[in-house]
């Protein structure tokens, strides 16, 4: 990302700028992702009914 402003010509304080205003949506976003992730994959672990154990 960085490099991309870098060749854009966005200066020094601009890109700190948008660094400090984006990484809370980014943070935001990736703890989102997570949960969802999480949600997932306990919905799908209460939907498996074994019937038998096989250690698989």
């Amino acid at each position: 990302m960085e490099n991309i402003f870098k060749k854009g010509l966005v200066g020094k304080e601009k890109r700190e700028n948008f660094k400090s205003l984006s990484k809370p949506s980014f943070e935001g976003i990736s703890n989102s992702l997570v949960s969802d992730i999480k949600s997932s994959m306990q919905s799908i672990e209460k939907s498996i009914n074994e019937t038998q154990k096989d250690n698989w």
